[in-house]
């Protein structure tokens, strides 16, 4: 890092660098959106790589003094999401991307997001996204929740499904469908905690029934057991299905998501919503899309990956 000439310097071998010489071609003859401009030159056996990125600053150097709100960290998220995608148009290897934190530039006044690309360089991209939203989830302002609710979904996305980037620009891209998957995150239970609904006149009390030759056996204690007299849902209120100890629904087993998908209540009606879960959730045998509240009915099947429920709804549930 050479801060005085605002210069990103990376070394790597001559033979590394050339088992990318398609993604080198590219950047040399095209202006690609969100890479920052580079030149480079010999020594010895190596190449030095040298990004320029005024008028750019680090994100890091923002945030040694500030926190981010939704609309500053949301756009640095979606915006590293796009210059991947961008980067696909070019045949662009996602190993050769430098996305950790420290490496991250913006110009927060135009709202423009940019990266380093070196050729030849060996990582994962996921892995070094993964650290950036892990970066900025400690940097995020903690008093708004709206915040806070996205990062924290965003990264249960990232660490429990596969790293698609058109699936996950899908859901940043819904901001308020999903802003609104929790109101709070408790980090102990993990319990999406809701505010108290003042319209209390229409209630369900679900239970869902193990189908008989749909993985069954295995669930019938986790289900049938446990909800006892029903799941009680109240207008305006959610119901977390996950691997994850203190779903409202827990299924304990490696197909099911930790976060898999939520029933809510809304305006008179029970709805299911996917929360972009590795393996799927369907409603009578068709998959529904992530975060799309779909409507439940009265001996509806619902099947989280391979297991499979009946709903029985009764009203009236305290």
């Amino acid at each position: 890092m050479d801060e005085k000439n605002c210069q990103v310097i990376w070394k790597t071998s001559a033979v590394q660098a050339q088992s990318a010489v398609l993604g080198w071609r590219m950047l040399e003859h095209n202006d690609i959106p969100g890479i920052l401009p580079f030149d480079y030159y010999y020594a010895d056996d190596q190449i030095c790589f040298r990004c320029f990125y005024a008028p750019f600053e680090r994100i890091s150097s923002y945030f040694q003094k500030n926190s981010g709100d939704f609309k500053c960290i949301s756009s640095i998220c979606e915006g590293v999401l796009k210059i991947l995608e961008q980067g696909d148009e070019y045949l662009l290897g996602r190993e050769g991307y430098l996305l950790l934190p420290e490496w991250i530039f913006w110009n927060r006044y135009e709202g423009k997001i940019a990266v380093c690309y070196f050729p030849g360089r060996q990582e994962t991209a996921q892995k070094e996204y993964i650290s950036l939203v892990e970066y900025l989830m400690q940097h995020t302002d903690h008093s708004d929740k709206k915040a806070v609710t996205w990062i924290y979904n965003l990264y249960d996305m990232i660490v429990s499904g596969e790293f698609i980037i058109e699936n996950l620009l899908q859901c940043l891209q819904k901001e308020e469908n999903c802003g609104k998957i929790y109101a709070e995150r408790i980090e102990e239970t993990g319990n999406p905690q809701k505010a108290e609904s003042t319209n209390r006149t229409e209630v369900e009390n679900i239970f869902l029934k193990p189908v008989e030759n749909c993985n069954a056996g295995k669930i019938r204690r986790w289900i049938t057991e446990k909800q006892g007299a029903g799941i009680c849902l109240k207008e305006g209120k959610e119901i977390l299905v996950g691997r994850r100890e203190g779903s409202g629904i827990y299924l304990p087993f490696d197909e099911i998501s930790r976060k898999h998908a939520v029933f809510l209540y809304e305006g008179g009606k029970l709805c299911l919503m996917d929360l972009s879960s590795k393996n799927g959730t369907y409603l009578n045998g068709k998959k529904i899309s992530a975060y799309a509240k779909t409507q439940c009915r009265e001996n509806d099947v619902v099947t989280f990956a391979d297991i499979s429920c009946q709903i029985k709804i009764h009203r009236g549930c305290q």
